[in-house]
């Protein structure tokens, strides 16, 4: 190969990797935003019906740096503010199979036992089970913290390839339950 063949294939290299960077660039993105204390929000909104949201990165600030300035922020997938859904009572079919077991007491008042190993399987079907309302808390994907004036980065963990991979197929919102606003920045 001549060398002026080589710096070609070299420049073309050079060239894709960048349009594939580039592109590839295209579909990450981030925000920063204060979170006050004892509040809930709402940090993008997004169509569930489109895909789910994967966030890469987690960066959290307490910026003031006094002794009870924590900052403690939690990543919750709902698609409203409410943190709890209601699962409504239906009815279904239950259906097992179990050993039959037949006990009885003899003439002589002993109690027998006869429990076939095998042979006595008995089918159990109860139709119209009734399955009750439910409550159920919508999934809290991260919680974090930063102590007063520090600042905390989540980024996966130490034997992940991929880094940190939460995905919001609902929602992305965050709560702030510490004592002192917190500073979020979210990478996706």
């Amino acid at each position: 190969m001549t060398k002026s063949l080589v710096n070609r294939i070299i420049k073309k290299s050079a060239v894709s990797l960048a349009a594939l960077l580039a592109t590839a660039s295209l579909y990450a993105g981030s925000f920063t935003l204060t979170i006050q204390p004892n509040t809930f929000t709402n940090l993008f909104a997004f169509n569930p019906s489109i895909g789910s949201v994967l966030v890469k990165q987690v960066i959290l600030t307490a910026p003031v740096a006094t002794a009870t300035s924590n900052a403690v922020l939690s990543l919750i997938d709902t698609p409203t503010n409410w943190l709890l859904f209601t699962n409504a009572a239906y009815t279904n079919t239950v259906r097992y199979a179990t050993n039959l077991t037949t006990f009885w007491t003899n003439f002589y008042g002993v109690v027998q036992t006869n429990t076939p190993v095998g042979s006595n399987l008995v089918l159990i079907d109860i139709t119209n089970n009734l399955v009750p309302l439910s409550s159920n808390a919508y999934p809290v994907r991260l919680t974090a913290s930063a102590t007063a004036g520090n600042t905390t980065t989540i980024v996966g963990a130490a034997n992940s390839q991929n880094g940190l991979a939460l995905y919001f197929d609902q929602g992305l919102w965050a709560t702030n339950s510490g004592p002192a606003p917190g500073i979020l920045t979210i990478i996706y």
